[in-house]
């Protein structure tokens, strides 16, 4: 099936195995025990019966012509991989609060119809496409790397971002009728810097401005750049960048809880989540 659009590109998904040695890093940091990397949620699932011929060798049959069905896991609160699974079998998986395949009623930040997932054939196989449907909150990818275009709204922490470019200095255009002579407006440095805006459910909230090309941000009392006093904030939770072009990105450094970059549409990987509303989902090719 062909998109309107093709997906985003510059922002690269992080995978469960990343976020489980993430996790693993910060817990062992502390002392406690790190989390083993495991497909977890694959052995919650049931497991199959022995061969019936005791010494059967060959590998387990795989659809070869049909496309497979992937794995949908509406995540339980507060865990990464455990929680309601669906299976994936149709061409577009609908998830939404009232309508959809998938239904999250008591969420009132999930739009009626929220997002869809859409299968696509080519000739190298099959792929899902993530795509939001306009909705009011926006869909999320917890990435590892996200271009920040004009306006690009991104999740850390608690706390919601818009990444807010200046706009260009004004023309001083010429000499008024009163004869006062203006500023040649090539001698008036452009101001550059972009900067961090907190989004809020009463509007704009606290603005962070970006004066360097390497911008950290972490929680109080980790001397990063910019200090959240989040305490799902980790204290170097993720790094702002300019290339020598100009192109600014948002790099994500190990922690618990992630950064999250608003998307349009986007190609699912392997193993990889997001979110809708405060509902968190993993999604799992097996």
């Amino acid at each position: 099936m062909a998109l309107e659009q093709p997906p985003e590109e510059g922002t690269v998904l992080e995978s469960f195995s990343q976020i489980q040695d993430a996790i693993g890093r910060a817990k062992a940091s502390k002392g406690s025990a790190a989390i083993p990397p495991i497909q977890a949620v694959l052995s919650k699932l049931p497991t199959p019966p022995a061969a019936v011929t005791t010494g059967a060798t060959g590998a387990c049959f795989r659809p070869i012509s049909r496309p497979p069905a992937p794995l949908l896991i509406s995540l339980d609160d507060g865990d990464l991989d455990g929680g309601e699974i669906f299976r994936i079998r149709a061409e577009k998986t609908l998830i939404g609060r009232t309508d959809g395949d998938v239904r999250i009623d008591h969420d009132s930040q999930v739009s009626s119809r929220h997002a869809e997932i859409v299968r696509v054939e080519k000739p190298s196989g099959f792929s899902w496409i993530l795509h939001d449907l306009n909705s009011s909150n926006g869909t999320f990818v917890r990435c590892s790397l996200a271009k920040l275009g004009r306006d690009a709204i991104f999740i850390i922490g608690a706390r919601r971002f818009r990444f807010e470019l200046p706009s260009p200095a004004a023309s001083a255009g010429g000499t008024p009728e009163d004869g006062t002579k203006m500023f040649d407006s090539a001698s008036i440095p452009v101001l550059v810097w972009p900067s961090l805006v907190e989004v809020t459910s009463s509007g704009q909230g606290e603005k962070h401005q970006l004066r360097s090309g390497v911008v950290t941000i972490g929680c109080k009392g980790s001397g990063c750049d910019i200090i959240l006093d989040d305490p799902l904030v980790a204290d170097n939770h993720a790094t702002i960048l300019c290339d020598s072009r100009g192109a600014w990105s948002l790099k994500a450094a190990p922690s618990t809880n992630g950064v999250w970059a608003r998307i349009n549409q986007v190609k699912l990987t392997e193993s990889c989540h997001f979110r809708c509303g405060e509902q968190c989902f993993r999604f799992v090719l097996l």
